[in-house]
């Protein structure tokens, strides 16, 4: 028998898809980009609420999550949402206990999903890009997939509920792979800022792409 975890996983994503397709009638270009086999960070830009349910529908495989620790609350809801594959983080301050999760999970050869922007932003810049991704993925030699998306800060504006059926893109860019200096087991901070960099730069460009606008400058 299949664990509750996968079956309400698998229900779940059933639903997305077909929300998505009617409702948001979701446009995903560069699905091919997303890996069938082995672990990998997948890494989109996050304007909404329905940004992370709405991974589940980029790929059959079954994806591991990070989750503000505020959702893990009433308990039985928390046991309901781990066992799906949600990993809580705190936020406010930086939490080895969820990295090592992290970086157990991508060991263990699953993909694992990650908001490089530490949680929801507004507007057409993608800034303050933490660390956080580029260092699991140098740890671990996985690669990053990039993600862009638009109109989903439309569909679930910020401070409502209701959810609206508006036109949403969705962008996967190839993945990029970082390299740690040979010979080493530390990450040099130079590197981490470097993969940061250009992680901020890409998910600007598929953003961009998703939105059908010119490249915007990053400040």
């Amino acid at each position: 028998m299949k664990p509750v975890g996968f079956a309400a996983y698998e229900v779940v994503r059933a639903v997305l898809f077909y929300l998505a397709l009617l409702y948001w009638r979701v446009d995903i270009r560069g699905k091919g980009n997303v890996p069938t086999s082995g672990p990998f960070l997948l890494c989109p830009v996050h304007r909404s609420n329905i940004d992370g349910p709405l991974t589940a529908i980029f790929t059959k495989r079954h994806m591991k999550y990070l989750a503000k620790h505020e959702m893990f609350r009433p308990a039985p809801f928390a046991r309901l949402i781990e066992s799906m594959g949600a990993i809580s983080v705190n936020r406010g301050a930086p939490d080895r206990a969820s990295l090592k999760t992290c970086l157990d999970v991508l060991n263990s050869g699953e993909p694992l999903v990650l908001f490089p922007e530490g949680g929801r932003r507004d507007g057409p810049l993608v800034e303050h890009v933490q660390e956080g991704a580029a260092y699991l993925a140098l740890r671990s030699g996985v690669p990053i997939v990039p993600i862009g998306i638009d109109g989903s800060e439309n569909a679930n504006p910020r401070g409502t509920v209701f959810l609206r059926p508006v036109k949403v893109r969705v962008v996967i860019g190839k993945p990029l792979l970082f390299e740690r200096p040979e010979g080493s087991n530390r990450v040099p901070r130079s590197v981490i800022n470097e993969s940061t960099a250009t992680l901020q730069r890409t998910l600007q460009e598929l953003f961009d792409e998703a939105a059908g606008r010119t490249t915007t400058a990053t400040k």
